[in-house]
């Protein structure tokens, strides 16, 4: 029996969001009401404008409430100020409403409706919400206004390889190197439609290319070592796991996969000890529960097998076809006729 892990794919986040995108929606939305302001001699637009830096430098600093209190102040002073709605709604969004910054995102276009980069962050609300073709609008809609936008390749890429639009998503994240070569995040998104077009070289190659460049990128030495534990290089899967956690010690989707190397060289104490861990440090993973129960039955504890596999059950419906397909009951033994 063949154990795998999907591993976590980085796919449209707002970490590919800050940066470029954010940088020229201040320029373009806020730069540019700072100057109108001066040319007309209108004091509440400065105050406005001040209130929305030091909304961002609150935001920046991870002080959201404060944040979202000065850009309201700003957009009381000017309501029609694109940058201050644009900078609450992704200050909304890290803090959990994601209504609201929809509601700020849409206020944003419809006072710039040529603002390439409101349709990033409006995208990947809306893709999170799981609205995915007013996403795809969003994300053709920035390329059509800004086609050179790597935020626009990169996310409208992370949906299509999300939908399952293979050579799409990877006509994208070509792009998107092509447009930031230096980026360890486009070769990474590129490793993961070659990964899932079964393209084991192009995949590595990309991997190791985002770990060249970002030799801190705990996603990239996941997905590698995924990727080098289903090509049966065990050694160096494990060894990617490791560096992993070493980076980051509560990462669970590398504990699990390292679990499932450990089972593979023999190790099932330490295969059990690697998928508790990941279930501590993320138990709402109806696949850990899966994957433990699979090695709980293997040493013959059919009870915790039987708890494990009705956790993953309640978790997730479909986890019990996964069990049936993986050779076994939901009460911990084997299906007859399988190894």
């Amino acid at each position: 029996m063949k154990l795998s892990w999907k591993g976590f794919f980085l796919l449209a986040a707002f970490p590919l969001l800050t940066g470029e995108a954010q940088a020229r929606g201040r320029a373009s939305a806020e730069g540019g009401d700072r100057g109108a302001a001066r040319a007309h001699r209108e004091p509440r637009s400065d105050f406005a404008a001040a209130y929305a830096d030091r909304g961002r430098a609150r935001a920046d600093r991870g002080d959201l409430a404060g944040a979202l209190a000065d850009y309201g102040r700003a957009i009381a002073l000017r309501p029609d100020f694109c940058g201050a709605y644009l900078g609450r709604g992704l200050a909304r969004a890290k803090k959990g409403d994601p209504d609201g910054a929809l509601a700020d995102f849409n206020r944003a276009i419809e006072l710039k409706p040529d603002f390439a980069d409101a349709y990033i962050v409006r995208g990947y609300a809306r893709q999170r919400r799981r609205d995915f073709d007013d996403a795809l609008f969003d994300y053709n809609q920035c390329l059509r206004l800004d086609p050179q936008s790597y935020e626009g390749r990169n996310n409208r890429g992370g949906l299509l390889l999300e939908r399952g639009d293979l050579r799409r998503a990877l006509a994208d994240f070509d792009e998107a190197v092509r447009l930031r070569p230096d980026d360890a995040r486009a070769y990474y998104n590129r490793g993961l439609a070659r990964d899932a077009q079964k393209d084991a070289p192009g995949a590595l190659a990309d991997y190791t290319k985002a770990i060249e460049l970002d030799p801190a990128f705990v996603f990239a030495y996941n997905n590698r070592g995924k990727l080098r534990a289903n090509c049966a290089d065990l050694a160096g899967a494990v060894a990617d796991y490791d560096k992993a956690l070493e980076l980051d010690p509560n990462h669970a989707p590398s504990y699990a996969n390292r679990g499932l190397a450990k089972r593979a060289q023999g190790d099932l104490p330490g295969a059990l000890a690697d998928c508790d861990r990941a279930i501590e440090e993320a138990p709402t993973l109806y696949q850990t529960y899966l994957y433990r129960g699979y090695l709980k039955s293997q040493r013959g504890d059919l009870a915790g097998a039987r708890t494990d596999f009705s956790k993953a059950a309640e978790l997730e419906p479909e986890a019990e076809h996964f069990i049936a397909a993986a050779g076994y009951a939901m009460d911990g033994t084997k299906t007859p006729g399988q190894p």
